[in-house]
């Protein structure tokens, strides 16, 4: 009787404990209610390198796919530490194209476009405006 009884407990806990995390992965993400500093790190490159602030974040990452967006400024100097340690390269023709298409909102001016080198099964991309000093992570997720 004492064996069934702990098997029950046991087997209780680990349906629980399934469904708790079944829930959490298919939950969707508010990055808008998260920390963008924090997003910063998860998803652009971390450490945060220095001259890197104002980090506004929004969108969605879900089980099924998401859009993530990202915007900061940044200083001069930590544009190679941003790049190196979030794995980016310049944008070229082959990649997808709406990085090539992407204007940010309320802005005019050049940009420097730039890819995740290895991105999984997403699109994700950099934007930077060196004269202004922000920039444009986003990230589609198929």
């Amino acid at each position: 009787m004492k064996n069934t009884i702990v098997a029950f407990i046991l087997a209780v806990c680990i349906v629980g404990s399934a469904i708790f995390l079944m829930e959490k992965a298919l939950t969707p993400r508010n990055l808008a209610a998260a920390d963008p500093r924090k997003d910063f790190e998860e998803f652009v490159c971390t450490p945060v390198p220095k001259g890197v602030s104002d980090f506004h974040s929004s969108g969605v990452v879900a089980f099924a796919g998401g859009d993530v967006r990202i915007d900061f400024r940044f200083e001069a100097e930590s544009v190679d530490r941003i790049l190196e340690h979030g794995g980016f390269r310049p944008y070229k023709s082959g990649d997808p194209g709406w990085i090539s298409d992407f204007e940010p909102p309320a802005f005019s001016g050049s940009l420097l476009r730039y890819v995740r080198a290895d991105p999984g099964t997403s699109h994700e991309a950099l934007f930077l405006s060196v004269d202004t000093g922000r920039a444009w992570y986003r990230e589609m997720q198929f």
